[in-house]
């Protein structure tokens, strides 16, 4: 019987078990470079040579887009500008490039060809935009590179504005994050990114073209069986060179995170970067959440208050409360939470609620989590007698005013002294004056 119970209790764990273990494995990752992390933070949660340098195929035109939207933001251009196509603008864009058949001279407004460039992955639509920003191809593609750089990207040099093969045209994993977080914060660009099907009205060369998205994470237009309900966008990126590439955003529960997949594969019929990015965010919402580390109302310590009434000290509580993403198994009560304060030896009354008094650090083992400054919870009135006395005291203590108490008796003294020393000369004085004038009037008789 024991046996029995033995073996069934070991049937229904080992299904658990191995759930568990399957959850907290790390993504089954087969691309050449790859990166998840925290889209609000950009703390790297997983990472495969990060820093390796890739050809990144389209994704090239996250950073087009990204100049472009700065450019709207900053008044320098606007969303409704139309833009007559040039012949430099098809000068590079590759005979087996993505376009979006735009013809010499045709009019179309900055907008659309932010959705052709994003969705329809359109090279000469990048080189249209260049010219319209910089005036020229070259000089976008230098401003792409300085922008780059102000990013602190080590690893990224553009030589084209939508990412045709070049030796000399490379990023890393870690550089298309920081790119795409910045892309991510700019207006419109998540709209646009996230976009399923865009219709670009007729123009007076064309007639209405209607676009499709090729991240099939978002859209079912292509391929049904990469669709993830969590996905936010962004872009995807394909050539011989560099492989399938993919940089995609997700939330789920209040957690954003934002993947890059560059150099996947063509296994079995499954394009691996949709597979392999939609594999990192399902192990990232397994293993991280945001958890509350630090309450709003928690209390978090207290200092002495010196001549306070009917209190001898004050709580402290933090002004606004600490979250984080962590790993989803890590214990609240096991954070460390450390004060700094201004007066930790004790602070004078009167103190005001919500009076800053310090700041706190939220740590846990070696990371910190944040620092938010500390208020006093409640008010403490000053005892006003007790401040009396200790203004007194505070004055006698005072070396000048110690020195000028001896002084002054002492000056007071020596006065004394020295008056009835004069006084004593005088009287001696006339005393024997006054011998003197009787033994005169005496001797005369």
């Amino acid at each position: 019987m024991r046996r029995a119970v033995c073996l069934l209790l070991c049937a229904l764990l080992i299904p658990v078990s191995v759930a568990l273990a399957a959850e907290n494995a790390e993504p089954d990752i087969r691309a050449a470079a790859a990166l998840l992390c925290n889209a609000d933070t950009g703390e790297a949660l997983y990472a495969l040579n990060e820093h390796d340098r890739r050809e990144p195929a389209s994704l090239t035109k996250i950073m087009t887009a990204l100049l472009v939207l700065e450019a709207v933001q900053r008044g320098e251009a606007g969303m409704d500008d139309i833009l007559t196509t040039r012949a430099s603008a098809f000068t590079d864009v590759g005979a087996d490039g993505s376009v979006a058949g735009f013809t010499i001279g045709e009019e179309v407004r900055l907008e659309d060809l932010l959705y052709c460039i994003m969705l329809q992955s359109a090279n000469e639509g990048c080189n249209i935009l260049a010219v319209h920003i910089s005036g020229s191809v070259a000089a976008f593609v230098s401003a792409m590179n300085a922008r780059a750089a102000e990013l602190g990207c080590a690893g990224t040099n553009f030589t084209n504005t939508h990412g045709m093969p070049g030796a000399a045209h490379y990023t890393t994993a870690a550089d298309m994050k920081l790119i795409a977080l910045a892309a991510m914060t700019t207006p419109h660009f998540m709209e646009i990114a996230h976009t399923d099907t865009y219709v670009v009205p007729a123009t007076n060369k064309s007639a209405s073209r209607k676009l499709t998205t090729t991240n099939s994470l978002i859209s079912t237009s292509r391929y049904s069986e990469y669709i993830y309900t969590y996905a936010r966008g962004i872009k995807t990126g394909h050539t011989a060179a560099a492989g399938y590439c993919l940089v995609s955003g997700a939330e789920k529960d209040g957690l954003r995170l934002l993947s890059v997949v560059l150099g996947a594969k063509l296994e079995g019929g499954k394009i691996r970067s949709f597979v392999e990015t939609r594999e990192l965010f399902e192990w990232g919402f397994s293993n991280f959440t945001v958890k509350k580390l630090l309450a709003k109302n928690k209390i978090v310590g207290q200092i002495p208050v010196i001549m306070g009434v009917g209190k001898d000290a004050v709580t402290l509580v933090p002004e606004e409360e600490v979250t984080a993403l962590v790993s989803a198994d890590l214990n609240v009560d096991d954070v460390h939470v450390e004060l700094s304060l201004e007066h930790p030896e004790g602070i004078h009354a009167p103190v005001y609620k919500d009076q800053v008094l310090g700041t706190a650090t939220v740590r846990y083992e070696d990371r910190d989590y944040g620092t938010v400054r500390v208020l006093a919870s409640f008010s403490v009135e000053r005892d006003e007698v007790a401040n009396l006395w200790a203004q007194a005291r505070d004055w006698l203590s005072r070396p000048w005013l110690r020195r000028l108490l001896i002084a002054v008796p002492s000056a007071v003294l020596l006065y004394a002294a020295f008056a009835v020393a004069v006084n004593l000369r005088r009287r001696a004085a006339k005393k024997k004056q006054t011998n003197y004038r009787g033994k005169k009037k005496y001797t005369d008789r």
